[in-house]
C-alpha cells in the first residue's frame, strides 16, 4: 500500500522501475516534462482528473484506487502547507 506522505516518492520509484524517463512518462500522459517533475516533487495541484487517469494507466495502476490516493495526497500536502503557514512548522 502507498503511504500518503510518500506518494510522490512512490510515483518516482514506480516510473523508474518501469524504466521510464520523465520525458517518456510525460509523453504517455500527454503533459509537459516539467509537470512530471513537479508531481515527483510533491506538487499535485492543477492536474485535471483525466490526466490523473492517464498517469494511472501509464503506471499500470487501477484508475479508481490511484485517483483516491491522489486526492488523499493533495489533502495531506495542503494540510502540511497550512500547518507551516499557521504554526511555522510541519505536521510531523
Amino acid at each position: 500500500m502507498i503511504k500518503i506522505e510518500s506518494f510522490h516518492h512512490y510515483l518516482r520509484n514506480k516510473r523508474m522501475r518501469l524504466g521510464y524517463t520523465q520525458t517518456k512518462l510525460a509523453r504517455l500522459v500527454e503533459v509537459a516534462i516539467s509537470t512530471i517533475s513537479h508531481i515527483e516533487a510533491g506538487e499535485y495541484t492543477r492536474f485535471p482528473p483525466e490526466k490523473v487517469h492517464r498517469l494511472a494507466k501509464a503506471l499500470g495502476e487501477d484508475k479508481d484506487k490511484f485517483s483516491a490516493l491522489w486526492i488523499e495526497a493533495i489533502l495531506a500536502n495542503q494540510k502540511e502547507k497550512l500547518y507551516k503557514k499557521i504554526y511555522g512548522w510541519g505536521s510531523e
